[in-house]
């Protein structure tokens, strides 16, 4: 668990006992989702692959039977009757666009503070263009289930130190792995994320040469590493953690105004902490605040850090249909349920053409006296 980090070590980038403890725990995680989502990513590759199917790639057909058929030189027809239904519900979505409000409750928020939030949301969706982020995970999600979008900050130009927040599209949900132990449906309350991509070796040369040490590394075949430094490929992860720490919390009343003020210990200090503690009336409480931290890893490497503001999980999923059955994890959107019928289709249309085109072209030939009358 990150819990268990010492402050001066998670503090300190580049130490090694440090970076050690963050790369055993990334990959026991790693490994933690890939065995939890295994049987679900298998089954939105299909649902996809079948939801995409045409005549030239023929994913309705199972290839045995396919295979079976072409050699019988029978026809193997796919009318694609699942992506219609698909699109009636992404064009729908896509004409009732997602938009977000915010409301003024609690504490002294007030209608004017919300306005202007609300504004500051709409300029990070008009730079983003964030209609056609949320259009990717709406499409995956109808297909086969899952899809995601992301925050990130970046600055606005090659000329600047301005950074802004953007929201940016996922285009492989299967590029994404996120905190097992989730239970809100948005993923809000993960305590952790990856973003990967397996890199080809000469790839990651030219995008990293001061670390090009890292696609040099050979591994045995029973080394744990081999799924990071590969012979092909290197593993190249964004890894985000939230850092529990411990903290207090303080509420009191402006002695002129009467509002109620809220402070933090590890912002305003220990010393100053205590000394207003110490006020009559004054109520305080020990908490657990979170910190979010961002790691970049390759092969056993950790090549960048960051410290992001924020106390969520940058990785904001959109789900179909989840069920965990026998300890199973299975997701699924509309494409699974229209499979039967669409590969009964299929073999029907087939079998009427296959039908047809057996049928003799011949003219029949009969005694006159054999139809007369008819």
């Amino acid at each position: 668990m990150a819990d268990d980090l010492e402050p001066n070590e998670i503090d300190m980038p580049g130490n090694s006992k440090a970076d050690a403890r963050v790369l055993r725990e990334a990959k026991d995680r790693f490994k933690q989702c890939v065995d939890w989502e295994s049987q679900a990513r298998t089954r939105y590759k299909n649902d996809v692959k079948f939801a995409n199917a045409d005549a030239d790639n023929m994913y309705q057909w199972p290839d045995s039977i396919r295979s079976k058929r072409d050699a019988d030189e029978r026809p193997c027809l796919t009318i694609n009757i699942v992506r219609q239904h698909n699109l009636q519900i992404i064009n729908d979505a896509k004409q009732n666009k997602p938009s977000v409000k915010v409301r003024p409750t609690g504490g002294q928020a007030t209608f004017q503070a919300a306005q202007i939030f609300e504004g500051i949301v709409r300029h990070i969706e008009y730079i983003s263009q964030a209609q056609s982020a949320y259009d990717r995970p709406s499409t995956t999600q109808v297909e086969g289930g899952i899809g995601y979008w992301r925050l990130t900050t970046d600055y606005l130009d090659d000329d600047s130190f301005d950074q802004e927040i953007f929201i940016k599209p996922v285009p492989d949900p299967m590029s994404v792995y996120l905190d097992p132990d989730i239970v809100e449906a948005d993923g809000s309350d993960a305590k952790f994320g990856f973003v990967f991509e397996n890199v080809p070796r000469k790839r990651f040369i030219l995008e990293y040469p001061e670390h090009k040490a890292i696609a040099q590394q050979t591994f045995g075949d029973g080394d744990d590493l081999t799924e990071w430094v590969g012979k092909d490929h290197v593993r190249v992860a964004e890894y985000y953690r939230l850092v529990q720490k411990r903290d207090a919390l303080m509420i009191m009343s402006d002695p002129k105004t009467g509002q109620q003020l809220t402070f933090h210990k590890s912002k305003i200090g220990a010393q100053r902490f205590k000394r207003l503690s110490e006020t009559p009336g004054v109520q305080t409480r020990d908490i657990w605040r979170h910190e979010l931290e961002w790691y970049k890893i390759a092969g056993d490497t950790i090549i960048d850090r960051l410290n992001p503001p924020g106390s969520y999980i940058p990785l904001v999923r959109v789900i179909g249909e989840e069920t965990i059955i026998d300890g199973k994890l299975d997701r699924k959107g509309h494409t699974r349920n229209l499979k039967d019928q669409q590969r009964m289709y299929n073999y029907n249309s087939s079998a009427m053409i296959e039908f047809g085109a057996l049928q003799t072209k011949v003219p029949w030939i009969t005694p006159i006296k054999a139809v007369e009358g008819f």
